[in-house]
């Protein structure tokens, strides 16, 4: 959307094992492995919406971590926040429609065709290339886009701030019914365990935390034609 100066990946559809298999380190007991397709692909946002993103639609930074500046992640986003700051794109937007990944959508691109426990092996020595975590990152959120992105292109799916998921797909933009929502990828406070790419944590949809954040899907709306 050429307003919005947030820059978007195409993800090809697809299948894959989500969960993680019985021996994986770190599991937990819900992980259970389940064959996923992913029917239609989509535009999903290379980074973490920017601090500079959130204050040119919505006109105030909410950031715990506003020193970070306006390349960090926008953090202490509730998921009504969330959903608001969606709207407020959506309102804007002929052609395009915004709203929050899956869960399904999420593990899918965080993932990106491996099923090792991070998109990148097994091996959680090489998270500090690939991941601001509580090893490398002075426990508070860091500028995007400066550590190694997955194959498909996606930086800070491991790692910086947590991002709020739909667990139903398709996910709608709808307020909350006041039951819990989940989020995914770790955040800058993490150890190895959370960042893994089955991992996900439920919390309450109003509250906000400095390691919460958000990432977008686009999808495209067909423009009516005129009459012949």
């Amino acid at each position: 959307e050429a307003n919005s100066g947030i820059r978007f990946v195409w993800i090809n559809s697809g299948c894959y094992l989500k969960g993680s298999p019985a021996n994986e380190k770190g599991r937990y007991p819900h992980e259970q492995q389940r064959k996923v397709c992913i029917e239609q692909g989509f535009w999903m946002s290379q980074f973490e919406i920017t601090q500079a993103q959130w204050q040119q639609q919505m006109g105030f930074n909410p950031s715990y971590f506003k020193h970070c500046g306006d390349l960090c992640p926008v953090d202490n986003i509730s998921w009504d926040d969330a959903l608001s700051f969606i709207n407020q794109l959506n309102k804007k937007s002929k052609y395009h429609r915004f709203r929050l990944p899956s869960d399904d959508e999420w593990e899918y691109v965080a993932r990106a065709n491996t099923q090792t426990i991070y998109s990148f092996g097994n091996n959680d020595a090489l998270l500090k290339k690939h991941a601001w975590y509580h090893v490398n990152s002075d426990n508070e959120a860091r500028q995007g886009g400066l550590r190694a992105p997955n194959q498909w292109g996606l930086y800070d799916i491991y790692g910086n701030v947590w991002e709020w998921v739909c667990l139903t797909s398709p996910c709608l933009n709808s307020q909350s019914d006041g039951q819990p929502r989940a989020l995914r990828g770790g955040s800058f406070t993490n150890g190895p365990r959370q960042l893994r790419a089955a991992h996900r944590i439920m919390r309450w949809p109003n509250q906000q935390y400095p390691d919460q954040g958000l990432r977008l899907i686009m999808n495209m709306t067909i423009k009516s034609q005129k009459p012949k």
